[in-house]
């Protein structure tokens, strides 16, 4: 009997862009959920605890939103962070931000991770935008995109 393995691999981690052949140069940041991506979970978890908890002060990760991440290669040095995550109704979403510099749960570092956490879970069905800026490696990095919900 003969059996076929498949395997794919995602690096994130060295920063090495293949496709271009020089190991000096980086690649973007892996952003999740990704743009124009549909059906994404509205409960951070899928409505179950999360450890370690990532919620400031020991908050209740079952209750909040999905997750939003930009996340660079592990030696980025990722700084001046700003990010927004915005409703179809065009009001701003009540997050909580973590970063490298300052991440939710000081006991957990991520390196090269930014990620947003709506308070609330969010809206079944609904469209939510992303605005995110840093400083990496000394340099000016902005990305911006949208995602659907699921109906549920």
């Amino acid at each position: 009997m003969e059996y076929a393995y498949r395997v794919a691999a995602l690096d994130a981690q060295s920063g090495v862009n293949r496709r271009r052949g020089t190991s000096q140069q980086k690649v973007e940041a892996v952003i999740f959920p990704a743009e124009s991506q549909k059906n994404v979970p509205c409960l951070f978890s899928f409505g179950s605890a999360e450890v370690p908890n990532p919620i400031p002060t020991d908050g209740d990760s079952r209750s909040a939103g999905y997750p939003v991440t930009a996340t660079f290669y592990e030696r980025a040095h990722v700084k001046e962070v700003q990010a927004t995550l915005t409703g179809n109704d065009g009001k701003e979403t009540p997050a909580w931000l973590s970063t490298p510099a300052q991440p939710s749960n000081r006991s957990v570092p991520q390196p090269g991770t930014i990620c947003l956490i709506a308070k609330r879970p969010l809206r079944p069905g609904a469209r939510y935008s992303v605005s995110i800026s840093a400083t990496v490696n000394g340099v000016p990095w902005q990305r911006s995109w949208s995602f659907t919900t699921a109906a549920n």
